[in-house]
């Protein structure tokens, strides 16, 4: 078991240093992600979120709150505007992120000791600049709003420890644990940095693998007897690690038996289908479409045969739900054959259950067998 460890690893290892993709993928991607994904977040913090500021009263208290606003390390004031529509559509522009609107009467009505509101308006689009803008702007008016109750209490012949004292009886003290600058890189990027390496090492593995085998046909085709007077024709691109299939080409001496028409438009498919003898389908993966019943429907619609699309199931379940399942599985084939051209009147769909296993169902790879759908040539 331990030889047979080591084996795959190191066969593993030269398929990796022999594909150039491949090391770049799963090498030089890599690195790059893990040094080059990080920086965007390399101040940790978002500091100075522009904002604009309409100021209604333009009294000393509200100059006073602007310059808090604009003394902040997360906001700073970027401009003025004359009313909320102008900021607004600055704020859309992308000029500025928040706006901060102090109504007139600002500082007469803090003086006559009753309560003030001033409004934030902050583009929520983006969270992390939402955070910052609100963080600043709350700080900066509860100072603000602290130092006048301060005020106020002096004012009643209080000393300014205990108007502070009393303003704020409890003083609390926090300390962030493991990040503790809360910066956003500290956060998400350990996470997320690790997922896109993992994607990054999933693409090179697929790469390694490849999927349309292609050279394996060839080399089957060369070593047939039988069929040396029938041409191979492949449709569509190599694809990846194409080298190989052009290498067997090469080996088998096969430049006027194998035919390559690379890409044929979808229309011109069903054309090649019906004049040729077989059809082979040696792809390990397909990501889309279902090129053996395409193949399938376009000999049914040359030949104008009937048949019957027959469901099979496993023996999981109970009778009753495969023969429900094998017969859905027919109808979803004969639906999908009739979408392809075949006539519906030359096509019945039936549901066998699991009555005709092909295989022991008492294994996982005999259920798996178990489960198909035949086309059976009706007379």
């Amino acid at each position: 078991m331990i030889k047979n460890f080591f084996h795959n690893v190191l066969a593993e290892l030269g398929a990796i240093f022999g594909d150039r993709g491949v090391l770049l993928i799963m090498g030089f991607a890599v690195i790059f992600y893990a040094f080059v994904y990080p920086l965007p977040y390399s101040r940790e913090v978002l500091r100075k979120v522009p904002l604009v500021v309409i100021d209604h009263d333009n009294s000393a208290l509200s100059r006073q709150l602007v310059r808090m606003v604009d003394a902040s390390d997360l906001i700073r004031v970027d401009g003025r505007a004359q009313n909320l529509e102008d900021a607004r559509k600055n704020i859309a522009a992308g000029r500025y992120s928040a706006a901060l609107v102090i109504p007139v009467d600002f500082e007469k009505t803090v003086l006559q000791a009753r309560r003030a509101t001033v409004a934030a308006y902050v583009d929520a689009t983006y969270f992390l600049v939402y955070r910052q803008a609100m963080t600043g702007l709350v700080k900066a008016v509860r100072t603000l709003s602290a130092g006048i109750q301060v005020r106020r209490f002096q004012a009643q012949g209080w000393s300014e420890e205990k108007a502070r004292v009393d303003r704020s009886p409890l003083n609390f003290i926090d300390r962030p644990l493991f990040n503790p600058s809360l910066g956003y890189a500290t956060y998400i990027v350990p996470g997320v940095l690790i997922l896109i390496l993992q994607q990054t090492m999933l693409i090179g593995i697929g790469m390694i693998s490849g999927r349309k085998n292609t050279h394996r046909l060839i080399h089957a085709y060369a070593k047939s007897k039988s069929i040396k007077n029938v041409d191979l024709v492949l449709i569509g691109g190599l694809g990846y690690q194409h080298e190989k299939t052009i290498s067997a080409i090469e080996k088998h001496r096969l430049h006027d038996k194998v035919k390559l028409l690379g890409y044929v438009p979808d229309k011109d498919i069903p054309l090649l289908y019906s004049g040729a003898l077989g059809f082979v389908f040696p792809t390990i993966y397909v990501g889309f479409g279902l090129p053996i019943l395409e193949a399938m429907a376009s000999r049914l619609v040359r030949e104008n045969a009937r048949v019957e699309v027959a469901g099979h199931t496993s023996n999981t379940g109970s009778e009753s739900y495969n023969l429900n399942l094998s017969q859905e599985r027919a109808e979803s084939v004969m639906a999908y054959l009739k979408s392809m051209g075949v006539p519906a009147g030359n096509m019945t769909a039936k549901g066998y259950g699991m009555s005709e296993p092909v295989a022991d169902n008492a294994t996982q790879d005999g259920r798996n067998a178990n489960k198909r759908v035949e086309l059976r040539y009706l007379k």
